[in-house]
């Protein structure tokens, strides 16, 4: 069994819930790591709650499908090796 690590993220807009992306190592020959995306959202009764949820789960499966099919193809191609460079957020001014 690999070692595993696990980070998360907060929605608190309107839409609420949770996010998990966990990364677990996939053997040592192999050098594969297993990236897994689960949500629980909420969405409030005005925008029809668990029934437009219940609705939307497929347009969102593809949505997400795509968008790790996208990371995917950046982490196989490399271009997330190199050092990220920090971009201040929206409101930070400018630092020199």
């Amino acid at each position: 069994m690999g070692s595993a690590s696990r980070d998360g993220v907060l929605h608190d807009g309107v839409v609420s819930g949770t996010g998990t992306f966990r990364l677990r190592a996939r053997g040592l020959r192999r050098q594969r790591t297993r990236f897994t995306w689960s949500e629980r959202l909420r969405l409030p009764w005005w925008l029809g709650g668990g029934l437009t949820a219940y609705a939307a789960t497929p347009m969102l499966w593809m949505i997400w499908r795509g968008n790790l099919a996208r990371l995917a193809d950046l982490v196989e191609s490399g271009a997330l090796d190199q050092t990220p460079r920090r971009t201040p957020p929206v409101g930070d001014p400018p630092t020199r």
